[in-house]
This record gives structure tokens, sequence and C-alpha cells, in this order.
């Protein structure tokens, strides 16, 4: 919640003052376009989404998937950026990493989180997958969250070790 909190308040920021700032910071000559900063916007957004899934995957120890989904996303981004600069310049260039990534990354990524979530034995559910009340009897380790726990095997060496 918090990093969406800062997340939002920093795209408000950048959205309605970015050219401001940067022309300040970096002088007239580099200011972007207004179509670019909210592009910019955009992208920092699926980043910080992305890496809060990414912290999550590795935790849990899947990273295959991700890994693929990253060489993916690269092929894709360097394909629809060498496109769409032709036509739309630097606008082109954000653009092909904002399609890629949402796609590949973004999108992939939150189907698998989806999945590590829904597994048996992590929050909200017992070792059998069924669905528990929080404080009932026999739950204590499920209230911990499926990346509290993979870190905590991780770290006593249990599942998920030597990732």
């Amino acid at each position: 919640r918090f990093t969406m909190l800062t997340l939002v308040a920093g795209g408000a920021v950048l959205l309605l003052g970015g050219r401001a700032i940067i022309r300040v910071w970096a002088g007239p000559a580099a200011v972007p376009s207004q179509e670019l900063v909210a592009l910019m916007c955009v992208w920092m957004a699926l980043f910080a989404v992305s890496m809060n899934q990414t912290c999550l995957m590795a935790a849990t120890g899947r990273v295959k998937r991700q890994a693929i989904s990253t060489a993916l996303s690269a092929a894709v981004n360097l394909t629809l950026t060498l496109y769409w600069v032709r036509t739309l310049g630097l606008v082109g260039v954000l653009l092909g990493t904002v399609v890629s990534y949402l796609v590949f990354m973004v999108g992939v990524q939150t189907w698998e989180v989806h999945r590590i979530l829904q597994s048996p034995g992590h929050a909200g559910t017992d070792e059998k997958g069924q669905p528990v009340e929080p404080g009932a009897k026999g739950t204590e380790g499920s209230s911990r969250s499926a990346g509290e726990r993979a870190s905590a095997g991780i770290f006593a060496g249990g599942e998920g070790a030597g990732l």
C-alpha cells in the first residue's frame, strides 16, 4: 500500500510538473514532450508493480518463467523500438519498452504470482489448499505471507534453499 501511495504521489508530481523539474534540473534542451512524460509515469507504475512481483517470485524460487519472460520482453522491446522510433521518435522508444514489459513481464508475472498465492500452504489456506479463518486453531503458520515462509525456508536450508 505504501509503495502504491508513493507511486501515485510521485507520478502525479511528475505528470503535472515533470517538464518544469527537468527544465530546472537539466536545462531547456532536455525538456521532453508531455506525451513522453506521461509514458514515463506509466513505465514507473509498471516497474513498481513488477518489482513487488519479482521479489515474491524470487523468494518462492519461481525464477525460470521469469527468466524466459525477461528474454522475450527484451527481444520484443528491441523489435518494437526499432519499428516505432522511425515513426514516433523518442515516444516510440519508450512505447516499445512499455508494451513489451506490460505483456511479457507484468502479464506473465501477475499470472505466476496469482498461482503462487493460490497454491496450498500460502496465506489464507492450509497445507491442503483449504481456506482458513485467521487465528483458527492449527493455523499459526498460515498467517505468514508466502514470501515470509519462503525466506524462512531459504535461511533455514529448507524448501527453496539454494536460490
